[in-house]
């Protein structure tokens, strides 16, 4: 994850050589590939927030909590638009900004790359949360998942804006089509997920759903 203090849109960025930049976020950044300065320990790179508008009016898809769906219909049974708050049981509050894919379509064989943009709503609490991403096939069954947080909830400070990288490996011999990325937050301990919430402040889903076309491998 790459996180951006509450208030800051340039400045320098100090990275580890040992834990270097994943290159997706490199690219949604627009990180320089150079360094100001490198030793053997560390590189500072100089940092400038991009200026793009997020997409805060696409649509996503939603299923509320415990239901359960077998890609009846074609999609999803709720729809709604980024951004979308959601609330652990300790009532800590993030913003899904948006999810961005870094290619048009996924391609069977490879791995599939999307970026989720979160904003802290709330201070952090000691927890271990994590985020889970999973790719549905039509009949609302997985066929590849990752599960992580780069950014530990007892570090959040409110305002932060942090990107979360989401890596998915897809089997070569998974058939060509519309499938389904499905994000959301859970409480490691407990499995609890954190629940989207509408307008109104009531819980509204546990998981939200963007649609992705596979493609063969070559």
């Amino acid at each position: 994850a790459m996180v951006l203090p509450a208030g800051v849109t340039n400045g320098r960025l100090i990275v580890a050589t040992d834990r270097w930049i994943d290159e997706d976020i490199r690219a949604f950044w627009h990180i320089p590939t150079e360094p100001i300065t490198q030793t053997a320990e560390f590189a500072v790179y100089a940092f400038q927030q991009p200026d793009f508008a997020l997409a805060d009016a696409a649509p996503f898809w939603a299923i509320a909590p415990g239901a359960s769906w077998a890609g009846e219909g074609g999609e999803p049974p709720l729809q709604a638009s980024f951004p979308a708050l959601f609330q652990g049981e300790d009532n800590g509050r993030l913003t899904l900004q948006t999810i961005t894919p870094t290619t048009d379509k996924a391609q069977a064989g490879a791995t599939f790359t999307a970026l989720s943009i979160w904003q802290v709503e709330t201070d952090g609490k000691p927890a271990s949360l994590a985020t889970f991403a999973h790719l549905l096939d039509a009949s609302g069954q997985i066929v590849a998942q990752q599960d992580g947080l780069g950014y530990p909830p007892h570090t959040w400070r409110v305002g932060d804006i942090f990107t979360q990288v989401h890596h998915l490996s897809l089997d070569a011999s998974l058939p060509p089509g519309q499938y389904w990325l499905q994000l959301g937050l859970y409480r490691r301990e407990t499995g609890a997920r954190w629940l989207l919430l509408d307008a109104a402040g009531n819980p509204l889903a546990d998981r939200i759903l963007i649609p992705v076309e596979v493609v063969a491998a070559p």
